[in-house]
Parts: structure tokens; sequence; C-alpha cells
């Protein structure tokens, strides 16, 4: 028989191994565990989201969330331990029991209901470790529809649907490990999805399966990207894994594909890219005359040689290889960097920058622009926008039309190509003087600039289509002439 209880503890067996190997370690330093004087402070973050998720999901005052607090760091003092994550496994049920009864007690808690709920949560919280996301009372009502799903199953013989929970579960797991998400997001993350589903009638995420649904996929990606303030990336392997999950066999062929430094891809790329150690291994090329093929360049190989590293090794991020600690010098994506066509010189310079870059990447990161395929696709819109509106300002001839939108590009932003970030007034200016414009020219050109840079995407959308119509139309008028 399948019991819940015991499959978070098989789950987080190997956490807590290394708790227990190091927990004399963690112990003797305790510069980060305030348990002396009157300010009871839990220092660990996972502590906090244990006892915030109860205090929400309980409704408990300000005063018994307090007291729930002090409860957690006598216990935690009493057994002379850093978290709760080193309490977890079938070591410490006796002592789990005993913090539940304490708490339940001390918050004056009769319901069975509840009391089991703090049970189901602290289990989480200690099994689970470092990897602990808080279930709440969401969690807590999936783990008595597992329970169900477990005794159903029993009798009819077929375990779909705890296979499909089990499954979800991992998915889930997979993309807060890729997103890093803070465990108060966790718990966001997942009750966004299951609105979502419950919005457009949709029980679970199989029913988002097949190309009837393309457009529910596409609009829960976007609703998370949104809200989250995901990268492409990102959004890109959120997509990938609910699809994979959905169009799975009901969870049992289901296993996470992608990587979980996708945050770490961006930084890197752009970092080498920056500072000019970037060169195509392979060149574009036409496949069956059709398909462009992009370059082979040398900072994705680098990113893949670290993304494989960094897993093999158990990293967090990829440039923890890099670590002085790590010994960079014996990895292999130190060997990759050395063996590469860059000169001695600028290997070495990158292998620097990566080294500078183990200590300050999570920095380096919060200053990159996160969607640079929508930014440019937006931006060349915009660009024909202002151009026929230029054109139409003054009457220019169409002949003008593309050194118009090539002087305007410049406006755009240095991560679109072709952008230099020059201002509205400096832009006007040159176009003025370019095209030979009238006098006053350049307020009526700095005032489109202005409106049409700063219109929403929607006014950008209703242009497009507008265009592609009007290429449909011409495309139709040539064809019954026979020129096509």
């Amino acid at each position: 028989m399948i019991v819940p209880v015991t499959s978070f503890r098989i789950n987080s067996h190997l956490n807590n191994n290394k708790y227990q190997a190091n927990k004399e370690k963690n112990f003797l330093n305790t510069s980060n565990v305030q348990f002396s004087g009157a300010a009871k402070v839990l220092s660990n973050p996972l502590d906090k989201a244990f006892v915030d998720i109860l205090s929400k999901d309980l409704k408990l005052s300000k005063e018994e969330t307090n007291k729930l607090k002090d409860i957690v760091w006598t216990y935690l003092r009493k057994n002379k331990i850093q978290s709760l994550g080193e309490h977890g496994g079938e070591d410490y049920i006796d002592q789990q029991a005993d913090l539940t009864g304490k708490i339940s007690d001390g918050l004056k808690i009769l319901s069975e209901n509840k009391r089991e709920f703090i049970n189901i949560e602290l289990i989480n919280r200690c099994d689970k470790g470092d990897s602990y996301v808080p279930g709440g009372l969401l969690g807590y009502n999936k783990h008595k529809e597992f329970e169900r799903a477990v005794v159903r199953a029993l009798k009819l013989g077929s375990f779909s649907e705890p296979m499909s929970k089990i499954a979800d579960d991992k998915m889930y797991s997979h993309i807060y490990k890729a997103l890093r998400l803070a465990p108060e997001k966790c718990l966001d993350f997942r009750k966004t999805v299951d609105t979502f589903l419950k919005k457009n009638n949709l029980e679970k995420i199989e029913d988002l399966a097949g190309e009837d649904f393309l457009c529910e996929q596409a609009e829960l990606v976007t609703l998370l990207e949104h809200k989250f303030n995901l990268s492409e990336d990102e959004s890109t392997i959120i997509n990938w894994e609910l699809i994979s999950r959905a169009n799975s066999k009901m969870g049992r062929d289901y296993e996470p594909e992608t990587s979980i430094y996708v945050k770490d891809r961006l930084p890197l790329i752009n970092i080498v890219k920056k500072e000019g150690f970037d060169y195509e291994e392979e060149p574009s090329k036409l496949i069956n005359g059709l398909f462009r093929r992009p370059a082979k360049m040398f900072s994705n190989s680098l990113y893949r040689i670290m993304d494989s590293e960094a897993h093999e090794c158990g990293f967090k991020y990829i440039f923890d290889i890099f670590k002085p600690e790590n010994s960079p010098t014996k990895s292999k994506s130190y060997q990759f960097i050395m063996n590469s066509k860059l000169s001695c010189n600028d290997a070495s310079d990158l292998v620097i920058k990566l080294v500078e870059m183990s200590e300050n990447h999570e920095e380096y990161a919060k200053n990159l622009p996160k969607h640079v395929m929508r930014d440019s696709f937006y931006a060349d819109i915009k660009n024909m926008m202002i151009t026929d509106k230029i054109i139409d300002m003054f009457g220019l001839d169409n002949n003008y039309e593309k050194l118009i939108k090539e002087m305007i590009s410049n406006i755009n932003p240095t991560h679109i190509e072709g952008g230099k970030a020059y201002s509205p007034q400096r832009i006007a200016y040159e176009l003025a003087d370019k095209l030979n414009l009238p006098k006053g020219a350049e307020s009526k050109i700095v005032k489109t600039l202005e409106e049409v840079q700063s219109a929403p995407e929607k006014e950008a959308d209703v242009y497009f289509v507008k265009q592609l119509s009007k290429a449909s139309d011409d495309f139709d008028t040539f064809a019954d002439d026979g020129i096509v």
C-alpha cells in the first residue's frame, strides 16, 4: 500500500543524510542563529516560511503567530539544531509528533483536521530540508485527495490518480528549483495554475493536452510570465514542462527535461559576448533551401558544458564551478575554454571573469533584459509605425522608407540589434538634417517618437495585423494579374 507520509520521507532521504553529516559542524557555527537574549528570531528562511503558512491558513492573530514562532524557536534551542530540516526522516518521528502537539496545544487547536494539517505541514518542512515548499491548506487538501485516490486505486486496481499526483509534484518541484522561487512564491505559483484550470473548466493539467488547447497553454504561460516577472528562457521551460506533463500518460512517463540552470544562461552568454570572447564554431546555413539554421556559437556550447558539469556536481549555480574552493582548473569547463579557439590571453581572461562572476552573478543578472526576442519584435513594428507617420506627415516619397527606418532604429535599447539608445531629440535633429525637412520638423518628430514608443503593445499588434492583411491583399492582386 502506498502511504503518502512515507512518500514524503523517501523523497527527502538524501537531504536528511546530508543534514546529519554536517550537523555537528553547523552547530559549531552559530553566528547566524540568534538563541540568546529576549529576541526569539528564526534565522532560517524556510522555518519562517513554515510559521508564515500556518499563520496564514489557520488565520492566527498577531499574538498567536508570535506564540507559534516562540514554540518553534524553543524547540530548535532545546534540540541544539539550526533548522527544522535537521529533524527529518523516520528517526525523528517522535520529535515531530511532540512538536505538533506543542503547537496544537499552545494555540488551543481542538479540531482534528487542523491538528492533522499542522502535522502534515511539519513533516513536509522537516523531511524536505532545503527543498521545502510550503504546502498550506492547498497542499493538505491535495494530500487528502491523494489518500482517497490510493484507496480507490486499491479497490479498482488502477493507480492512475496517485501517479498523476506524483507527476504533478515532480513537475512543480523541478520548476521551483529552476526558477529559484522563494517558498511563498512556490505556493502562489501552484495556486495560480490551479485557479487558471478551474476558470477554464479544466480539472487537471492533462486536460491541457492536444492542439485544441494551444490557446489555453499560451494564455497560462503568459499569465505566469507576467505574474512572476519571468524571462523568455524561464517562460520557455515552463511551457515545455507543462506541455510535456499534459501529454504524459497520467504522469507515468513524465520526467522533467529542461535545465535547472536556465537563469544562468543569459548572464553567461552576455558576459562572453560583452567581453568580446564569442565566436562562431559553425556558421549559419540554409537547410533544404528553406530554413536557416543559426550559427553555433562558442557561448552556447560553453553554457551546455557548464550546465552538464554543474548538474553532475550538484551545484546550485553553473558559476559555482569557478569558485576557488571548487578547484576550477580541474573542471571540464576550464578545459573546454583552454582548448577553444580563443587565444591564451583571452581564454585566461575569460576564466578570471568567470571566477569573478561566481561571486556576483545574481547581481549582474538583475540588470539584464528579460525579453530580448519580444523587445526586438515590437521594436521593429514600432519602427515601421513611426516611419509611416513621418512619411505621411511630411509628404515624403516611399523611397525614403528604408533610410528613415534605419535612422529611427537608433532609438532602441542596445540589447536590440541596431539599437544605440539615442534620444528622440537626437534622432529628430539627424532626420530633419538628412531629409532637409522644414523648420519646426524636429518637434513634430520628437512628439511622434515619444507617442509611438510609449504606446501599448496592443496598438503595435493591430498595426501588424493590418500590414499582414494588406500584404495578403497585394498578393491576391498579383495572382489575379498573373504576376505570381
